[in-house]
């Protein structure tokens, strides 16, 4: 059972599962033990994989999508899972909302970060507020301004 804990430590779940799921087969009740754990650590980390892009999508979040797209392709490749990925990774790329939402979040990060440092600061705070006033006005519709319009109420 080594092997299966020591491809999934690695990252390899593609060679995990099948050492594990090899492992279980032989009969051995504790190795089958083994890889039944090893077996649900892979699907659970698959399926946290899955679950961030999900949210990521519901909030916006596409850089947190691409990572969790990228990591299914990585750590999972030659299953149907990393497949699928790899085409949604396309299919989002190729989409301009995406590229604006991504865009959107980029600027917005960089704000947050502004106005953490301009914490106790009353003039670097009303310069993030007004720089937060400029970004909403441009990027409105964006899936970000309801986290820039919230930081913005923060800061008044």
């Amino acid at each position: 059972m080594k092997p299966a804990a020591s491809a999934f430590e690695k990252g390899q779940l593609t060679e995990a599962k099948t050492l594990a799921e090899a492992a279980k087969g032989k009969g051995d009740p504790e190795a089958a033990a083994d890889a039944d754990y090893v077996l649900s650590r892979v699907s659970d980390m698959v399926g946290f994989w899955k679950r961030t892009i999900d949210n990521g999508a519901a909030e916006g979040r596409y850089d947190k999508v691409f990572d969790a797209l990228a990591k299914i392709q990585k750590h999972y490749p030659g299953t149907e899972d990393a497949t699928a990925a790899a085409a949604k990774e396309k299919e989002l790329k190729a989409d301009p909302a995406v590229a604006a939402e991504l865009d959107a979040w980029k600027k917005l990060d960089k704000l947050i970060e502004e106005a953490q440092r301009a914490k106790g600061d009353d003039r670097k705070q009303k310069s993030v507020a007004k720089k937060l006033q400029k970004f909403l006005d441009a990027n409105g519709t964006a899936k970000a301004a309801k986290r820039a319009q919230q930081l913005l109420d923060a800061l008044k």
